[in-house]
């Protein structure tokens, strides 16, 4: 039994016997005009013969023509089924993507053939579309009509900035078949979205063609990045086949230290010119503004020296004939190339900036920083503080936490973890001088944790307050005094409220609910509140000036937070321990 019914059959035979006849054929094109003429006719949404007010479905009181409103009102023949998306488990023949004309009419065949169909859309079944492909009708007169458009409809809205969450989705193969489904802008800004990880598995499958294609599409800074990744091979591949002037522009953007600004800028935005008025400047910007970065700040060049920038609103606000000059702030806040990342970024945020112009050591304007990339780099060096002050080393590897292989995570875990443990031996060392004391009075080892954890909570405060403060720029190596007299003062009132809590808590606690058993219970509680007093000034200073240290000797603050302070902080409040108990307790040890 044939899958085709007799009438397609017959239009089978019809466009055979007709082929070659139409292959000569000149065929002409309808106007603009006929095409509305013949909507206005046949398809109901354009139509004018009527209107009727919705009584049902989500546009209910919405007045439409009637022959929309009849289709919409009608039930559909296809039978509506809510999909999970989380647990997509179909057993289907034929999968249609996108509910439309053409994909409601392929459904419809199918299903008569003997198929098992289903169709994925984000149109409501029953709306006009579907209704006329059940009809026979197809009017489709959009021109993104695409697998890949129905595909990121069904799943994602339909809107581009969905993508590259959408594709990283699926597996290797299927994200490389969709990618190469997209129009050719929407691919692009998709590429430029993607996480690394998913990027790189679209770089590994690329055709030198598709990769350079990728790259002469995307903005220069991020073309820069996605080079910087790759192995020198690619990267000269790359180069080799692009056009003249990406190459020139990447490579001058490569040459720049990795942590410059000159690495993270680009050198697409627009330039006006000291002699144009307003209306020049908006044709300037209609000219460049397809390929700049931003069009909201605009950069007024002459011989290649920054004279000033002017907002878009500025612009809007302004007589078309009004001189750019009166208008631009020439008091422009600037960054160098060679310029450390993270405090271009710090500027950004400082002057509320969403570009940030870049000179060179001649004091040549060659390009802007954009606010997503000050982000990105704030981003990644709050990460990279975070490894630290937790005693994981930073890895160019590491991704996001599932996007990280175990070894990774391992390789970043061990190195400081042996440090410490390595490191514990001088509390080790302390511990056993202290030996005689554990024998006389026993008492004394269970307030040890007690007394080590406060004290190293105390100190991870403060450490990562001087740690953000310092990355702020809040705070300086030169504030040295000012920061020791605070916490002197700060360390003093917080050692005293818990070194009283706890003495009174260790005095009710011995006296009473375990009565009798220990004598000289006031010698202990004054021996844990004297201990914990000092001990949380010690690792208050501590914990407040080593990161200044640190950042003194140009080493990174961070790493002198918390792996270090708990270490010396133990050591030492367990010094202080013993030793004010031998002081209090010398008749019975």
């Amino acid at each position: 039994m044939s899958a085709f019914t007799e009438d397609m059959l017959k239009s089978m035979a019809k466009v055979e016997a007709t082929r070659a006849q139409r292959l000569h054929a000149s065929i002409e094109r309808f106007t603009a005009e006929e095409k509305d003429e013949l909507l206005k006719e046949f398809h109901p949404d354009y139509s004018s013969k009527g209107f009727k007010v919705l009584e049902v479905g989500p546009n209910k009181g919405q007045k439409v023509p009637v022959e929309l409103a009849q289709l919409l009102e009608g039930k559909s023949r296809l039978q509506d089924v809510e999909l999970d998306l989380e647990k997509v488990d179909y057993d289907v023949d034929v999968l249609v993507i996108g509910g439309g004309g053409a994909g409601a009419s392929a459904a419809l065949e199918a299903h008569n053939g003997g198929a098992n169909v289903l169709v994925v859309t984000k149109l409501r079944m029953g709306d006009a579309n579907t209704m006329m492909a059940e009809g026979g009708i197809q009017a489709a007169d959009k021109g993104n009509d695409s697998p890949a458009q129905h595909y990121l409809d069904a799943f994602g809205g339909g809107h581009y900035k969905n993508i590259p969450e959408l594709l990283e989705e699926l597996d290797e193969n299927n994200r490389l078949v969709v990618f190469r489904l997209l129009k050719k802008d929407v691919a692009t800004e998709a590429f430029a979205y993607m996480s690394d990880e998913a990027r790189d598995d679209l770089v590994n499958a690329f055709s030198d063609v598709e990769l350079v294609s990728a790259i002469e599409e995307m903005s220069l800074d991020d073309a820069a990045d996605l080079l910087e990744d790759m192995p020198a091979g690619v990267v000269k591949r790359v180069l080799e086949k692009s056009s003249r002037q990406t190459r020139e522009s990447l490579n001058k953007l490569l040459n720049y230290p990795e942590s410059s600004a000159g690495s993270l800028m680009t050198p697409e935005y627009v330039r006006l010119r000291e002699g144009m008025t307003v209306s020049d400047a908006f044709a300037a910007i209609r000219r460049q503004g397809e390929n700049a970065e931003t069009v909201y700040i605009n950069y007024v060049v002459e011989r290649n020296r920054l004279k000033g920038v002017v907002s878009a609103r500025s612009l809007l606000l302004a007589d078309p004939s009004t001189p750019i000059t009166d208008i631009m702030d020439d008091n422009v806040v600037t960054v160098k190339v060679t310029d450390d990342q993270e405090f271009v970024a710090r500027e950004m945020q400082r002057y509320d900036f969403t570009a940030m112009p870049v000179l060179d050591n001649e004091g040549m304007f060659v390009g802007i920083i954009t606010i997503d990339d000050a982000i990105d780099v704030l981003t990644d060096e709050s990460t990279e503080d975070m490894q630290k002050m937790a005693a994981i080393l930073p890895d160019d590897d590491a991704t996001t936490y599932f996007g990280t292989s175990v070894w990774t995570h391992a390789k970043q875990r061990i190195p400081w973890l042996l440090i410490l443990m390595l490191s514990a031996t001088f509390t080790g060392m302390v511990t056993t001088h202290y030996e005689e004391a554990f024998v006389s009075l026993p008492l004394l080892v269970s307030f040890m944790p007690m007394l080590m954890d406060t004290a190293g909570n105390c100190g991870n405060q403060i450490s990562t307050l001087m740690v953000r403060g310092l990355a702020l720029g809040e705070v300086e190596p030169s504030d040295f005094l000012r920061v020791l007299g605070k916490e002197l003062r700060v360390s003093a009132i917080v050692g005293a409220v818990l070194g009283l809590v706890n003495g009174l808590r260790i005095y009710l606690m011995y006296t009473y609910l375990y009565a009798g058993q220990y004598q000289n219970v006031i010698g202990y509680a004054v021996v844990v509140s004297v201990s914990l007093f000092f001990s949380v000034i010690l690792a208050k200073l501590v914990g407040g000036m080593l990161p200044l240290a640190a950042k003194k000797l140009g080493a990174d603050p961070a790493i002198m937070a918390t792996p270090f302070i708990t270490t010396i902080v133990d050591a030492c409040s367990l010094i202080l321990y013993f030793q004010i108990a031998q002081v209090v307790f010398r008749n019975m040890m």
